[in-house]
């Protein structure tokens, strides 16, 4: 019997139907088998429709995004490209001696292979697109408070004001845990310095994802600011997540509202 298929079974009494006349002697599940329950002979029916059916779930459902190892390899690729960029630096330093790393290693490589291997080109390509990559993330560089940090999810715990007037959503991964926070709105004043605005901090807290991770943020509706050197900044909120039994906290974001 093929996968998916049901066999046809005629009616009669229960003698009749477990009789050895009535084995298929060429199925190789029932050969040799006198009398059997009908719970074997259903199962026997269904078994490679169930099981067609169970492997076209599993197909069909979605994969689990792991955030932990998304996480390891977004710090691999920032660790490759500053070294690219390191590099480039080391040879042109090496070079005001005559030794041109990139070019000697070009050279020997397409004699060793009696071909052209274009190596000087591929090192110098992937160099500045290092450093195209590392001037985008200037702000981390220059702010590494702002980045990806060690703080075990156990030890923060659920909390929010007291009294609020505004609410948002935010997607993070499901049942992750969200610290968050949002400048003050001050009486007369439309824009007021940053450390005013944020005071004490206390505009903000930490709550929960669902596990569809949708995260709602409740705080009291606040103002921009002024910072320094950066001019007036739009109201906004900056937030977190940690994942779930682990001490992995994001980077931090920021959703205007």
């Amino acid at each position: 019997m093929s996968s998916g298929e049901f066999q046809y079974i005629p009616s009669m009494d229960e003698k009749s139907l477990y009789s050895s006349e009535n084995v298929r002697s060429n199925d190789p599940n029932l050969i040799e088998q006198k009398r059997f329950s009908k719970n074997s002979i259903k199962n026997l029916q269904v078994k490679g429709f169930t099981e067609e059916k169970d492997h076209k779930k599993e197909e069909n459902k979605p994969k689990k995004l792991d955030y932990k190892e998304e996480y390891r390899k977004t710090i691999m690729l920032k660790k490759i490209m500053i070294w690219l960029v390191v590099l480039s630096g080391l040879n042109r330093l090496f070079a005001i001696f005559g030794y041109d790393i990139i070019v000697i290693a070009d050279f020997y490589i397409s004699t060793f292979f009696r071909r052209r291997m274009f190596i000087n080109f591929i090192v110098s390509l992937s160099i500045s697109l290092a450093a195209l990559y590392v001037y985008s993330v200037m702000k981390e560089l220059y702010y590494p408070f702002m980045r990806e940090a060690i703080v075990p999810e156990k030890l923060i715990h659920s909390s929010k004001p007291k009294k609020y007037n505004y609410v948002i959503d935010v997607e993070v991964p499901p049942n992750s845990k969200v610290m968050y926070w949002a400048s003050k709105k001050i009486p007369n004043v439309s824009n007021p310095h940053v450390k005013d605005a944020y005071g004490d901090y206390s505009n903000g807290g930490v709550v929960r994802a669902n596990s569809n991770g949708k995260a709602k943020l409740y705080f009291n509706e606040g103002s921009g600011y002024q910072k320094p050197g950066k001019g007036n900044r739009p109201r906004h909120v900056h937030y977190r997540y940690i994942l779930e039994n682990s001490a992995f906290m994001s980077k931090i974001f920021t959703a205007y509202y």
